[in-house]
């Protein structure tokens, strides 16, 4: 099936032939095509308390947290659960817009705010986001019009590149959920294109539509070409227009030279060993913790082992979002890694935003 969201006003507008230009194509294909037509169906923007049937927190609102809850729990409000049956049926996702203020329209946005929610879409706390996202296997493509006309939109134009205005929706949106994501069809200035040109480009959409599921892909760098910092590492020349392209460190950023050489770990019946379980309950931490704690961990020779993905529950009643494994010289190293002045306001913020539970241990001989 071929889901297409649609946010314009207007049915006679060129952004509603685009978008029977596309479903026509695709159905005469043979595809399933469903639209989320939002305007017309007038779809609730705002993302709130009543997005959610029952609540695991009723004193203090975390969305993100809440999103994750009702995922396990199938409680999501109705008109959220009918968008996610859609998505998970999908072979395919168009989304179709007018570029307003370089993005898409508010209702657009909220459809992603409440729609692309953590633990269904992605898990924030369990490392499923770009290319491990849970929409991973299913292309997306955007298709957007502009007011302004295409040289405005060049390297050289007042506005920049179409490519840097759609990065946030390409990179920040899709891709973090998983999505191949193929090149965006883009009609500038239809205000002022003439009929014969705006006819062009619905052929040529028809074609590219066509193509759906055989059009080579955009390029986004994988996992594996990131450091544990979350950044390109040495030697990875940047290939987006989201990455600075760089050979050398930035003077401002010393950290790649200030960074301590990670002592090696020889495992040995002296290895210590420490098991973390989180149970996330406040997201907002977590990206400054994983971009400080490690080189800490590092200097005291400790490194991860293994970092679970989303966990599954065999027994119990615990759900953590997260388990992760990580070794150590010994034991002493370990505690010295826990005990780190520099570690504190880290675990402090850890302990504020999760439930944890941590056992250290040495291998059994």
């Amino acid at each position: 099936m071929i889901l297409i969201v649609y946010a314009h006003h207007e049915p006679t507008s060129f952004n509603h032939a685009l978008l029977e230009t596309a479903r026509n194509t695709l159905l005469r294909q043979g595809h399933e095509v469903e639209v989320s037509d939002l305007y017309a169906m007038n779809f609730e923007a705002r993302a709130s308390r009543s997005d959610f049937q029952e609540m695991r927190d009723s004193v203090r609102f975390g969305y993100s947290r809440e999103q994750y809850y009702a995922n396990r729990t199938g409680s999501f409000a109705s008109d959220i659960a009918v968008e996610m049956d859609k998505l998970r049926r999908a072979d395919a996702v168009i989304f179709q817009f007018p570029l307003w203020w370089f993005s898409m329209p508010a209702i657009m946005k909220g459809w992603v705010d409440r729609v692309f929610a953590n633990g269904f879409a992605y898990g924030g706390s369990t490392g499923q986001f770009f290319e491990r996202g849970m929409m991973a296997g299913k292309r997306a493509m955007i298709c957007t019009t502009t007011g302004g006309p295409s040289y405005t939109f060049s390297p050289a134009g007042m506005c920049g590149s179409m490519e840097a205005a759609l990065w946030p929706i390409h990179n920040g949106i899709l891709r973090f959920v998983g999505f191949d994501v193929l090149p965006p069809f883009v009609v500038n200035g239809v205000d002022i294109l003439d009929r014969e040109t705006l006819s062009a480009a619905l052929d040529a959409y028809a074609q590219r539509v066509s193509r759906l599921q055989e059009d080579e892909l955009m390029f986004f760098h994988p996992w594996s070409d990131y450091a544990g910092d979350m950044r390109l590492k040495p030697g990875i020349q940047a290939r987006t227009i989201g990455q600075l392209a760089r050979s050398e460190p930035d003077e401002a950023d010393t950290s790649v030279d200030e960074k301590p050489a990670a002592i090696p770990i020889l495992e040995t019946d002296m290895t210590a060993y420490m098991t973390v379980v989180l149970t996330v309950t406040d997201t907002e931490w977590i990206g400054e913790y994983i971009r400080h704690v490690p080189p800490i961990m590092e200097r005291h020779g400790g490194r991860p082992v293994t970092v679970s993905g989303l966990v599954d529950v065999l027994e119990g009643d615990v759900i953590p979002s997260q388990i992760a494994h990580f070794a150590f010289p010994n034991m002493e190293a370990l505690n010295a890694f826990m005990e780190d002045p520099e570690y504190l306001p880290w675990k402090e913020a850890r302990q504020a935003g999760a439930n944890t539970l941590i056992f250290a241990f040495n291998a059994a001989k």
